[in-house]
């Protein structure tokens, strides 16, 4: 079995599961292609042929086609986007509580583009169960001139046990907080600003998630760290999560995809592999 120890918190680890994609299907042990959207945010219909394997990778596509939306969005029908994207989770298939998640992976880029990694809690549904995002990218340069094609930020979203429906949904007892952000001309060496794109090359999203904290990392760079001893944290980020990796598009935050703010069609997603590393007692 392989190993490895943790340059962030010296505990050693074993290598637990891992789909690297091989073949030409995806494993539907390990993964349920999911057509819905995950808020009202997002502008795009999933479609599960925007999710398929080739060449030793998973890929989630994301682009504008008004027929093929409009053929699958019929749940959605005031929305009039043109924009299609696709979505894979493993609940009931892969999950885990504590350990170490990664997926090496090349992110897309452009004004719009809304893609993510992360994970939700198996009990009790959101936002009680907890969302744990490792690696979400808005693209493109934002209505401040902000250039954003090189970083990507990681936060926690979740509720006390105690909180009620009513308050969880209307929004006073949902907690959330940033764990941190990555920016490739800020936090890594020789990147020249509004140049690098996360796009331009594979790397490592991960999470380190033991009892007492989160730490997300970025190839071999520490993005951020977390305590969740926190007792509201008690039930969302100490049982099991499963794996989302779904491409968005739209919304106030990553903005319409619009040619003339430099949005580039087809974008993709693509995973080469997801690894869950945990330790030997686990």
């Amino acid at each position: 079995m392989e190993k490895m120890v943790s340059k962030f918190t010296g505990l050693e680890y074993e290598l637990k599961f891992i789909d690297d994609f091989d073949g030409d299907e995806l494993n539907l042990d390990n993964w349920t292609v999911y057509n819905q959207i995950y808020n009202s945010w997002e502008e795009q219909a999933n479609i599960p042929e925007n999710v398929y394997v080739k060449d030793g990778s998973l890929f989630i596509k994301g682009t504008r086609d008004d027929k093929v939306h409009h053929a699958h969005h019929d749940y959605f029908e005031d929305n009039e986007s043109d924009l299609i994207g696709g979505s894979v989770r493993s609940d009931n298939k892969v999950e885990f509580c504590y350990g170490r998640l990664e997926i090496k992976a090349k992110y897309p880029y452009s004004y719009g583009m809304w893609p993510c990694f992360w994970t939700m809690g198996t009990d009790r549904g959101w936002p009680w169960g907890g969302e744990i995002d490792i690696a979400e990218f808005v693209g493109g340069v934002d209505q401040w001139n902000n250039y954003r094609d090189d970083e990507y930020s990681c936060g926690l979203h979740w509720a006390d046990p105690d909180t009620t429906p009513e308050d969880a949904w209307s929004g006073k007892g949902h907690l959330a907080t940033s764990i941190g952000k990555l920016k490739m001309s800020r936090d890594l060496p020789n990147v020249p600003e509004r140049t690098a794109r996360l796009n331009d090359d594979w790397h490592i999203y991960g999470l380190e998630w033991t009892k007492d904290k989160m730490i997300c990392y970025f190839d071999d760079v520490k993005v951020g760290e977390i305590d969740i001893t926190d007792p509201t944290m008690r039930f969302a980020f100490h049982r099991n999560h499963y794996i989302i990796l779904n491409f968005g598009m739209g919304g106030s935050w990553a903005g319409t995809p619009n040619e003339e703010k430099g949005t580039v069609f087809p974008q993709y997603l693509q995973i080469d592999w997801v690894k869950i590393w945990q330790t030997t007692e686990q």
